[in-house]
């Protein structure tokens, strides 16, 4: 069907009204380039298409379980992430007028995310998901069969989660890497408050077989001294060949 702007674009802010969506209007999609807005319901992200493809949305701190076209659970769209925006990609017209994303967890903007919590045993866990990524390439990669935090090609490149540390204790650091035949070499975790490195380790990435063939491993320790708003930073020291490695979670437990 094609549709043009107006009627039906009228007809889709009433039901925002009439189904209690939320709209989010901080970090609009790309409203400059398309003049579409999307809604937020729990887990779910119903956004509008641009009548062309592909339709550009903001990067979200949250993991995708599925992709399609309203009304069409069979229909899957792409998505295909950038550092800062998503884009949703199909040829010529969409299929239906809006697309639905499942997500792990509720759809959040980088400015909605607050600080992670430390549990109630002492462990923190830090998802790729909630990772800012900040360089030229680095970036979340949120679709099912990836949600790792990938292109770790440049150097300057790293990945940081801000967390809020009730107990502090001496922490052992495991890492869920994957790393393929073409990758790998030294990366860096840092602990850092109020901007000051206050603890860091260095370990050497181990090849997994294919960047998304996770797995565990215990790489370091980190020690914090009294309660407070902390960073957690990894860097690549040194790549060797393609790309450094794929991670799709930190975990922190207490050394006991």
């Amino acid at each position: 069907m094609n549709v043009q702007n107006g009627g039906f674009w009228m007809l889709v802010s009433c039901l925002v009204v009439l189904l209690g969506f939320e709209p989010i209007t901080n970090t609009t999609i790309f409203a400059e380039e398309v003049g579409l807005t999307g809604l937020r319901d729990g887990n779910r992200w119903t956004i509008p298409l641009a009548p062309v493809g592909p339709t550009r949305i903001p990067r979200v701190f949250a993991s995708i379980r599925s992709a399609t076209f309203q009304n069409m659970p069979n229909a899957a769209i792409v998505v295909h992430p950038e550092i800062e925006f998503w884009e949703l990609r199909y040829e010529g017209a969409p299929k239906s007028p809006s697309a639905v994303i499942e997500f792990d967890s509720p759809p959040l903007l980088q400015s909605e995310c607050p600080a992670i919590k430390q549990a109630g045993d002492g462990t923190i866990t830090l998802a790729c998901s909630q990772g800012i990524t900040v360089g030229e390439k680095l970036r979340f990669e949120p679709q099912p069969h990836k949600n790792t935090i990938g292109y770790w090609a440049v150097a300057g490149d790293h990945v940081s989660w801000n967390v809020d540390v009730k107990q502090p204790f001496d922490f052992n650091v495991g890492i869920l890497q994957g790393c393929g035949p073409n990758g790998g070499g030294t990366a860096k975790v840092s602990l850092l408050h109020r901007d000051k490195r206050v603890d860091s380790f260095e370990f050497e990435v181990e090849t997994t077989g294919h960047f998304q063939n996770f797995v565990w491993r215990n790489v370091g320790k980190l020690a914090v001294k009294e309660p407070g708003q902390y960073v957690v930073r990894i860097e690549a020291v040194k790549i060797s060949d393609a790309a450094l490695m794929d991670v799709r979670q930190l975990h922190l437990s207490p050394k006991r």
